[in-house]
Order: structure tokens, then C-alpha cells, then sequence
């Protein structure tokens, strides 16, 4: 982002797509995750994808204050305290500097 950017605030908004790989469907994992997007005041959705496989994953795609982004993806890699067997989680930061989703959806 450019400086004027920078100085109007522009790079307090971020957004990103995030693939969550491990026990996602384990233990309500899904909807911790949803919970946690709501609670930092964040908005998209997610989508538990291939859940009826050995290897199940969440496909999430997020928007909001940068540092509540960062600090969901880090909640996201600890895990729950019932379910902490997450094995990886990448981020795809996305363009873009205003909201394009309003609340957050979980699908199934």
C-alpha cells in the first residue's frame, strides 16, 4: 500500500481467505470458529469443506480491523482447549479496503 494510503488508514483493513487443516469438525471446531470471527467484530463466512472425508478442512474468508485478523488467525492455530489438534492453517491476503460482507456465516 502506498504511504498516502497508509497515512488515510488504509492499511488498518485487511482481508484474507484461510484454509484451517486438522480435527476441524471435531468438537464444534467450525463453530468456535465462527464464534471467535463474531466476537472481533469481523465478517465473511466459512465452510467446512469435505466434511464426510478423513480429511475434513475449513475454508474461511474474512474481513476487518488488520490487527483483530491477525490475532483471529493466531486463535485459529491454537485451537480450543477440547480440540487443539490443528495441523495447519495458510492465509491468502486479499485486496481490497472496505467491508464487502455483513456478518458472519457459517455454512454447512
Amino acid at each position: 500500500m502506498s504511504l498516502f494510503g497508509r497515512l488515510l488508514g488504509r492499511d488498518t483493513f485487511g482481508r484474507a481467505r484461510v484454509v484451517v487443516k486438522g480435527r476441524v469438525t471435531d468438537g464444534g471446531f467450525h463453530l468456535y470458529a465462527g464464534k471467535v470471527a463474531q466476537h472481533r467484530d469481523l465478517s465473511g463466512w466459512l465452510r467446512v469443506k469435505d466434511a464426510f472425508s478423513s480429511a475434513p478442512y475449513l475454508e474461511i474468508e474474512v474481513e476487518g480491523e488488520r490487527p483483530q485478523l491477525k490475532n483471529y488467525i493466531l486463535d485459529l492455530r491454537k485451537g480450543t482447549p477440547d480440540n487443539p489438534h490443528i495441523t495447519h492453517v495458510s492465509i491468502q491476503w486479499l485486496e481490497g479496503d472496505k467491508r464487502t460482507h455483513s456478518g458472519f456465516k457459517i455454512f454447512s
